[in-house]
């Protein structure tokens, strides 16, 4: 079936910038078509809720959750473990700033403050993987996958997409190097067991 959009959904901090990007651009080669990289946005771009329908590109990268399932769009959910998700988010908003996690967590509909990211589901991490790996066993449209399982699944989701794609190799041991003691301080581990 020849799918009307490509979603790519993720709890935050999961790859689905680098999933989104390699699928948007094997989307575009697929087409056989003298496109110049700056044309590439045209064909995706990120979409903070889903309920507008209407000029969006092809391929959509999201953090939207409780969004109806389209039966003629394909979604792909990709996603870590919560730890993992929140030692991203950590470092990365010691990079660029206190600003970056307000916005990153109002796109993940999440609630509560920076501090407490280590002892509360403040980036609305079960929410998201409940809804989006629910909806993949109801519905055949939609696939949810580990990042740790992408290297491996790289034909199956070829397959599914309906054309070819590569992605990089995954330095999956970076992010758990980043768990220095400042984090070990802050760390409660009762939020991260299911």
């Amino acid at each position: 079936m020849n799918y009307d959009k490509i979603i790519i959904a993720s709890v935050g901090r999961a790859g689905s910038t680098m999933l989104f990007k390699e699928i948007r651009d094997a989307y575009v080669r697929s087409l056989k078509l003298p496109i110049p990289k700056l044309m590439l946005p045209i064909f995706g771009r990120f979409v903070c809720r889903l309920e507008t329908k209407s000029f969006l590109p092809k391929i959509i990268k999201t953090h939207d959750l409780n969004c109806e399932i389209c039966g003629t769009w394909l979604y792909i959910f990709v996603h870590t473990d919560m730890l993992t998700s929140a030692i991203s988010v950590y470092h990365r908003t010691q990079t660029d700033g206190i600003k970056w996690f307000e916005k990153h967590q109002r796109n993940l509909k999440g609630h509560g403050e920076f501090d407490d990211l280590f002892v509360k589901d403040v980036l609305n991490y079960r929410q998201q993987f409940k809804f989006w790996n629910d909806s993949s066993k109801i519905h055949q449209n939609v696939l949810s996958i580990s990042l740790k399982d992408l290297p491996s699944k790289v034909g199956e989701l070829s397959e599914y997409l309906g054309f070819d794609f590569y992605i990089p190799e995954l330095d999956h041991n970076r992010i758990e190097k980043k768990f220095d003691d400042k984090i070990k301080l802050k760390f409660d581990p009762a939020v991260f067991n299911d």
